[in-house]
């Protein structure tokens, strides 16, 4: 689901396959040894649209030991009205 994080940054890097990212409403296409940070606040939302497998290494930083994760009411194709 669509979601950003308040307090963290979380960066992706693609190992295999293709994923359409959609970041704060704008289409970034992942694919292998692309890297991507969605810095805090930013909503992200994921599509493997493809028929293969897509691995990425996910990080967030810095570490908190409470969740951080806000869900947003989006899907691809919808206007995106960036939240504060």
């Amino acid at each position: 689901p669509c979601h950003k994080h308040l307090n963290q940054e979380e960066s992706f890097l693609a190992l295999e396959g293709q994923c359409d990212v959609w970041v704060d409403g704008e289409l970034v296409v992942l694919k292998k040894g692309d890297y991507l940070i969605c810095e805090k606040g930013e909503a992200h939302f994921f599509n493997n649209t493809s028929k293969a497998d897509f691995k990425a290494v996910f990080v967030k930083a810095p570490h908190l030991e409470e969740k951080d994760s806000v869900y947003i009411e989006w899907e691809p194709g919808e206007p995106f009205i960036k939240e504060p």
